[in-house]
């Protein structure tokens, strides 16, 4: 029989809640990379450029990237999780997953 390494993910919500800023999440992929993970999912709290998202009573977002929390948007994420290692996962404006390659 032969075993293989258990592959996880880590979803950001559950490290930050809505305190996202683009070197945490850097850390946290660097983090995942370092334990043998697979994947980082980048969860709520990224969003919100007219309509913020700061607290749970606030209704979702615009699905626009709030810039003071990721200055270098989505793709600043993709360039992180590839120095990294390791895939990234975020939801669209449909709640579909957008992986990057």
């Amino acid at each position: 029989m032969t075993l293989f390494p258990a592959r996880f993910l880590l979803n950001s919500w559950e490290g930050v809640y809505f305190d996202v800023n683009q070197a945490g999440m850097d850390q946290m992929m660097s983090d995942i990379a370092a334990m043998g993970g697979a994947l980082f999912v980048m969860d709520d709290g990224w969003f919100g450029d007219k309509y913020p998202r700061k607290m749970m009573i606030l209704l979702v977002g615009d699905w626009v990237v709030d810039k003071n929390k990721l200055p270098n948007g989505i793709e600043g994420l993709l360039k992180d999780a590839q120095k990294n290692e390791c895939q990234v996962r975020h939801l669209d404006r449909a709640g579909n997953g957008q992986y990057n390659q």
